[in-house]
């Protein structure tokens, strides 16, 4: 019994049994009968065309060399008896490239006994310590949390030094009488005032003393500016 369609593109045949296809064309693909471009290529990504790169090297299954489309089995075959073995209740250690079978039994590593840490010492407890990272400074966590409280209570001391003398208290004056003991956000006179830095008192040492950056504000507005810079 004759078929319906057409031996190359498989599409359904007419009645009186011609293909719609010119096939004979050569400006046409003969698989879809789309117009081929400048260089004699069809438009549509078929999957030959995907396939069309060639492979030069050795089966991972049988150990041949061939050239052809597969990347890394020679035949069908050999990629057939490799995907056998991930059927149900296999395990990938019947693969042939598992680890498994590339370290058989009785192998010595390369790196065994040999330690790939590195020495370090410890700011806070200046203890020996080893580790993988060689910019490690602390050897725990403890210690870590020692030096973050160290450096923040000297801060604190410095800072208390610098209100007490008599430069900063010169500064606040000039800052207030610049701007006549009045807010400078809410506009208040009747109330406590404070000298506020613009620019952060602990980040920019330089401008502690400069009269450009201070700046007269009450306690409902200096408030929330704090911790902020």
């Amino acid at each position: 019994m004759a078929s319906n369609r057409c031996n190359i593109c498989k599409r359904f045949l007419n009645k009186e049994g011609i293909c719609s296809n010119p096939h004979n064309n050569s400006n046409l693909c003969k698989r879809c009968g789309r117009y081929l471009n400048k260089k004699g290529e069809c438009l549509a990504n078929h999957k030959l065309m995907k396939l069309s790169r060639i492979y030069k090297r050795y089966c991972n299954h049988c150990g041949e060399y061939y050239e052809g489309r597969g990347k890394q089995y020679c035949s069908r075959k050999c990629n057939s008896q490799i995907n056998s073995l991930f059927k149900k209740g296999h395990k990938y250690n019947n693969h042939p490239n598992s680890i498994k079978n590339r370290f058989k039994k009785n192998m010595i590593p390369i790196n065994k006994g040999i330690d790939s840490r590195i020495i370090n010492e410890c700011r806070i407890c200046s203890k020996e310590f080893k580790s993988y990272n060689k910019n490690q400074i602390f050897c725990s966590v403890k210690c870590q949390g020692i030096s973050y409280r160290k450096s923040n209570r000297t801060f604190r001391q410095l800072r208390k030094r610098i209100w007490q003398s008599q430069i900063y208290q010169n500064w606040r004056e000039t800052v207030f009488k610049r701007d006549n003991y009045t807010c400078q956000e809410c506009g208040l006179n009747n109330c406590y005032i404070e000298a506020h830095h613009i620019k952060s008192f602990k980040y920019f040492p330089s401008l502690r003393y400069n009269l450009d950056n201070g700046k007269t504000l009450c306690t409902d507005c200096h408030n929330p500016l704090r911790g902020r810079r």
